[in-house]
């Protein structure tokens, strides 16, 4: 399906309208142009349609984007979305926002992350190798939290909801600044030993 091309903000987004059982929705592509997009806003609507999705690659390796603004309705970002975008240290969660796809914030820099209500997958890899990410909030209906979610992160507390039953043995590999770990009930607390940073990581506070 190509995509059509909608000024906002003063950018230049690229979108395709796309049909559920609820009607029209949109999902952004990219930009016309990455160089000197430092603050990105994305619309929560064009032309009377809600931005649901943000696709696959969409800002991938876009070097200059710092702050990310994402709309309420936002249900999914795509695999890769901000992958590689080296100078991105903000991005807001909104509470509408329900899937996180692989690799959608890897080698980034951003210093935190507080998701919103209904986020219910992080997928593999989703924010590895944002060494500067030390604080993240986890909400109670999350899920799953994929292979490498968080690999290599400067995390300094890890509090798991109760809500989440699924987190994979790495999902916080080589995250060695973990003092203070909280595992919810919906996990064995032998998740500890292999989940959180692995041999590098022993926790202060259980």
């Amino acid at each position: 399906m190509n995509c059509l091309r909608h000024k906002m903000n003063g950018y230049d987004f690229w979108y395709r309208q796309k049909e559920s059982k609820d009607g029209l929705y949109i999902e952004i592509c990219g930009l016309e142009s990455d160089h000197e997009c430092r603050n990105v806003i994305i619309p929560e609507e064009i032309n009377g349609s809600p931005v649901r999705e943000i696709s696959e690659d969409a800002f991938f390796n876009c070097g200059s984007i710092e702050t990310v603004t994402l709309p309420e309705g936002l249900t999914i970002i795509g695999a890769s979305a901000f992958k590689r975008c080296v100078c991105l240290t903000d991005v807001n969660f909104p509470d509408s926002l329900i899937t996180i796809g692989d690799s959608a914030f890897f080698c980034c820099d951003l210093r935190m992350a507080n998701f919103g209500y209904n986020l219910k997958t992080i997928d593999a890899s989703a924010f590895a190798n944002n060494q500067k990410l030390k604080n993240v909030k986890f909400q109670e209906k999350l899920k799953t939290i994929k292979e490498f979610a968080f690999e290599n992160c400067g995390i300094v507390s890890v509090t798991l909801p109760d809500s989440l039953t699924h987190l994979n043995f790495s999902a916080f590999d080589g995250c060695e600044d973990v003092e203070s770990l909280h595992i919810g009930a919906g996990l064995a607390t032998n998740y500890y030993d292999r989940t959180i940073g692995g041999a590098c990581c022993r926790p202060s506070k259980i």
